[in-house]
């Protein structure tokens, strides 16, 4: 049975969501043995990065991972850490801080995406969910 929205229903998500504007998150790092706290983000920030290049690969593709990291990972953004790493560059810093283990980097920056309900985990349930739901039928 679907419920209806009501106003009151409205006003408690309102107050849920300004709850979580600035929730914290925790992605358990096997290649750094610990935990890396990641922030929340307003929604604009994340579709501002995915927007910013027209490009496909891996390289664009990697590019775009970091600069996810980077935002929503405060200790990427320490001064001392980029300088203890030599690089100029701050996205380079993630890269060089995983010993350059992509697939690392990509799951850290699928469960970002997937605070925005944006990673393709939550994509690939919902399918299974929805061809659960149409066998039982």
């Amino acid at each position: 049975m679907v419920k209806n929205i009501t106003l009151e229903t409205l006003l408690t998500r309102k107050q849920q969501s300004e709850n979580d504007k600035m929730k914290v998150f925790l992605f358990n790092s096997e290649v750094l043995g610990g935990n890396i706290e990641i922030v929340k983000q307003k929604a604009r920030d994340i579709m501002k990065i995915m927007d910013s290049t027209d490009e496909r690969g891996m390289e664009a593709s990697n590019e775009m991972n970091c600069k996810i990291i980077l935002k929503h990972c405060p200790i990427f953004k320490e001064k001392e850490l980029q300088t203890a790493y030599g690089v100029a560059e701050p996205h380079e810093l993630v890269i060089k801080v995983f010993d350059e283990n992509l697939g690392e980097i990509g799951k850290l920056a699928e469960k970002i995406l997937g605070i925005y309900g944006l990673a393709d985990e939550k994509k690939k349930s919902n399918l299974i969910e929805e061809e659960v739901e149409e066998i039982k039928n």
